[in-house]
């Protein structure tokens, strides 16, 4: 413990913060006891290249305690490189160098075009923790086999809603697909699909529900719907935002309508802060993680999000 305080100290006098004391205690559970030069200059970079940088983001610590300053410069420039932004976050940089060429291995011999293939690898670097490892990006690539469809279609749909189909938190893959094809037909399922890429990001149960009761064309996910009446919303929230930068924060309230009471579109809110999909996906992924996170979660959150 003494060490942990010494190290939070040292963070806080020297970064003008007052929220050093997680970061102190993953460093130090790590067995890094003081900043080094090499730890100091990296978060100088960090601070440069990263919007909204904090020594609260989940993802420093990481960072810290696996990468040198040398690789997150490189990946910062394969960053601006696939995506033409000029700033990224902390989260963006999580991706090693040789997974990147892995997977630009992997898509060039599934047959992807080359525009495509950047398009998709734009989206991962972008996603960071929230895209899906190469063995689950390809387990998830080989579950579009179920449908009447051509290599081609395939591909050019993946690269056009990769943010959807190699999220980590799109889950059960197989039984939507499954359902989509009971319901509508091999090929016909794959069409409901193209016109609704988000409902792979949904649970089973919902995802069920809005093709039942034909909600598709309302792409929110209705997180908060009877929200108050199940938890503390309020202290709820507050715990996450904490972990959230003043943007985040931002585009999740205007998101769900937390000041105006008008749930927006996921697409309705990328357009209002200036983002990509993408950027606006992976903002919203972190959001669902954090609901999920035991850091946030109460028991009569945990029985909320269950079900």
């Amino acid at each position: 413990m003494k060490k942990i305080i010494t190290l939070k100290g040292q963070l806080e006098e020297m970064y003008s913060v007052e929220n050093a004391y997680a970061l102190a205690t993953q460093l130090c559970a790590a067995g890094i006891y003081e900043l080094s030069d090499e730890h100091k200059k990296l978060i100088t970079y960090l601070s440069q290249v990263c919007e909204d940088f904090s020594l609260a983001d989940e993802y420093l610590s990481s960072i810290l305690i696996k990468d040198s300053y040398e690789s997150i410069t490189k990946r910062f420039d394969t960053y601006t490189g696939y995506t033409g932004d000029e700033i990224c976050s902390v989260n963006s940089l999580s991706i090693p160098e040789e997974s990147i060429e892995e997977c630009i291995q992997y898509f060039s011999e599934e047959g992807f075009e080359p525009e495509q293939t950047n398009r998709v690898i734009a989206t991962l670097i972008r996603m960071g923790h929230a895209a899906q490892s190469l063995d689950e990006i390809k387990v998830t690539t080989e579950k579009f086999s179920i449908f009447a469809i051509s290599r081609e279609e395939r591909n050019y749909f993946i690269s056009e809603n990769a943010d959807c189909v190699y999220d980590d938190y799109s889950t059960e893959i197989d039984s939507k697909f499954s359902y989509l094809i009971q319901r509508y037909g091999n090929h016909e399922g794959f069409l409901v699909l193209i016109q609704h890429p988000y409902i792979m990001r949904l649970d089973i149960e919902s995802f069920e529900d809005k093709i039942l009761q034909g909600k598709l064309d309302n792409d929110s996910l209705d997180f908060f719907e009877n929200l108050e009446e199940k938890i503390d919303q309020t202290a709820f929230l507050e715990r996450i935002f904490e972990r959230m930068s003043t943007r985040d924060h931002e585009f999740i309230r205007y998101r769900f309508g937390l000041d105006d009471g008008r749930v927006k579109t996921l697409a309705e809110t990328a357009e209002h802060f200036g983002l990509s999909r993408e950027r606006a996906s992976a903002i919203q992924a972190k959001f669902f993680r954090y609901c999920k996170s035991p850091l946030t979660r109460s028991k009569k959150l945990k029985d909320f999000l269950e079900g």
